[in-house]
């Protein structure tokens, strides 16, 4: 059933990929182009997965490049910035991105790889609240979608190998489906019949050319494939807001009636516990009178304290003060 579905949206896209065609605008038709391959991948994924477009960012505000089309955490991800139909979102909530190139060429391969690197690269600080982590969490899938392309496959193959070299096989793309001629897919080196949704030191690429239904079907499947295996985790958002000096104007009082005494306060290179902040505040008043001659019996009486309790108070205070200018 799935495979029928598959096979209309490929008679669909090629489709509209045609009508696109006539559009003169480069910009225009490529834009039209991603609208309906991400309206067609976001009807077949399952709800907690939404599609956008628009710009990654990680919690050290380190930006990717332009994102064609990704796939993000629908329930959990906040969107930091939206502008039109472009989004800022947080790495942690991406599962995958998609480049969407309506011709492929060597240049164009080039650029795809560039953009899903800079995506890959991001650093991720995702909240981790579980003593179970799966084996794969918070990787993304980096893909590209050509509707067809200026050379064979075989080319294109070549020329990934090429602009590859220099880029960490776990930045490398993990997918690139030419719609009207095939995949380059990833294989274990170990037998090259394993299929791998992620590159890795133990895989390498290979060709596999069939019908647009086809080349489409098995585009989805390592795209589902991969979300169905990968846990992605929430972003630290409080991460986020302290890397950005967006608190950095947020005043934190804690009144001295709920001061716990095990608190621990920082005063320039010394730390005193709230008990001896409510120490000080508490005989600031006596000290003072006292270091000044002013202190009355009075005072004293007004304080509830004994004659016997002022000197040891007085002598506390002290080394209070000598352990705060003085630390050690």
């Amino acid at each position: 059933m799935l495979l029928y579905n598959i096979e209309s949206i490929a008679k669909k896209l090629q489709s509209d990929s045609e009508v696109l065609s006539h559009i003169e605008h480069m910009a225009t038709r490529g834009a039209g182009r991603e609208d309906k391959l991400r309206l067609y991948i976001k009807d077949l994924l399952p709800q907690k997965f939404s599609v956008g477009n628009g710009i990654i960012t990680d919690v050290n505000g380190t930006q990717s490049k332009q994102q064609d089309f990704f796939v993000y955490d629908a329930f959990n991800s906040p969107v930091f910035l939206k502008y039109e139909t472009s989004i800022v979102i947080p790495v942690e909530s991406v599962y995958a991105t998609v480049e969407i190139k309506s011709t492929l060429n060597k240049n164009t391969l080039s650029q795809s790889i560039n953009n899903i690197k800079s995506v890959k690269e991001l650093k991720i600080s995702a909240l981790i609240n579980s003593p179970f982590i799966p084996n794969y969490h918070n990787q993304i899938f980096g893909s590209i979608f050509a509707y067809t392309s200026e050379n064979k496959i075989e080319t294109i193959a070549s020329n990934l190998q090429e602009l590859c070299k220099s880029v960490p096989k776990s930045n490398q793309p993990s997918i690139i489906c030419i719609l009207d001629q095939g995949n380059i897919i990833n294989v274990d080196k170990n037998g090259l019949k394993q299929i791998c949704t992620m590159p890795s030191e133990q895989t390498t690429w290979c060709i596999t050319k069939n019908k647009e239904e086809i080349n489409l079907y098995v585009f989805y499947l390592l795209l589902q494939q991969h979300l169905n295996t990968t846990k992605n985790f929430p972003p630290d958002l409080l991460a986020y807001a302290n890397n950005s000096h967006a608190l950095d104007g947020l005043q934190l009082v804690v009144p001295k009636e709920i001061l716990p005494d095990d608190a621990s306060i920082s005063l320039g290179d010394a730390t005193l516990t709230g008990e001896e902040l409510k120490f000080m505040d508490e005989y600031k008043d006596i000290f003072f009178k006292v270091s000044t001659n002013q202190l009355t019996a009075e005072d004293v009486i007004a304080k509830g304290i004994s004659a016997d309790e002022l000197v040891p108070i007085c002598k506390r205070y002290t080394d209070l003060i000598n352990k705060t200018l003085f630390p050690k």
